[in-house]
């Protein structure tokens, strides 16, 4: 899968109306969420990696061509979306980030183009209050993958059986919020993941490009 930037974009209602997919990824800012945007895309620095988390303060799009691949104006067949991370509220002032909040919240929950959520946390410190605040605004029959980013650090009976865990929290949490019921439409996925020793990179890219409809056949 090939990416290159689109546009960025300041405010939710100033987001592109044309309809093609998006896959969007959010994450706590310290999660490693451009890391594994760049190895995705096999980039090296189409999204920043700043060194100071929580940056991010804007919808910036990446764009997709057909098929995953092709020439720099290549049609787009959807996008990656780079949400702010989770410690946008340390930027700017009350204003600013009521309508992020506003903002972060309403596209999750209802942006009609979202495909696919990729949501990043660190495999050491997993769903925390900020992790389930968020999955609990997408709908349940948005198409989630949570990427236990810097798995490298743990053996790889570790990162499975954290894996594990989280994956059974997250079906207790989603089934506890629609009342205990079961939704076939609901699909959580989460795996291990590194960027360093790229640990599942080319299933979670088959994932994204599926969301998009750009995986080859």
């Amino acid at each position: 899968m090939q990416a290159r930037f689109a546009c960025t974009y300041p405010r939710l209602n100033t987001l592109p109306l044309d309809g093609l997919p998006e896959v969007a990824f959010v994450g706590r800012s310290n999660a490693g969420k451009s890391s594994a945007i760049n190895t995705l895309a096999q980039q090296k620095a189409l999204a920043f990696v700043s060194k100071t988390p929580g940056r991010t303060q804007h919808f910036n799009y990446f764009s997709v061509p057909e098929g995953g691949r092709g020439t720099a104006d290549a049609p787009a067949a959807g996008f990656l979306v780079d949400l702010p991370g989770y410690g946008f509220a340390k930027v700017g002032g009350q204003a600013e980030r009521s309508h992020w909040g506003e903002d972060f919240a309403g596209y999750i929950a209802g942006r009609q183009p979202l495909a696919g959520l990729v949501v990043l946390m660190d495999v050491r410190h997993t769903l925390t209050e900020l992790d389930v605040q968020l999955l609990g605004l997408a709908p349940p029959s948005l198409p989630v993958l949570v990427l236990l980013t810097k798995s490298d650090k743990l053996t790889a009976n570790q990162a499975r059986t954290e894996a594990a865990r989280v994956a059974a929290q997250i079906t207790a949490l989603r089934q506890a919020w629609r009342g205990g019921g079961i939704d076939e439409t609901d699909t959580v996925t989460v795996m291990p993941f590194s960027s360093l020793s790229r640990l599942n990179v080319v299933p979670a890219r088959q994932w994204v490009e599926q969301q998009l409809g750009t995986l080859a056949g």
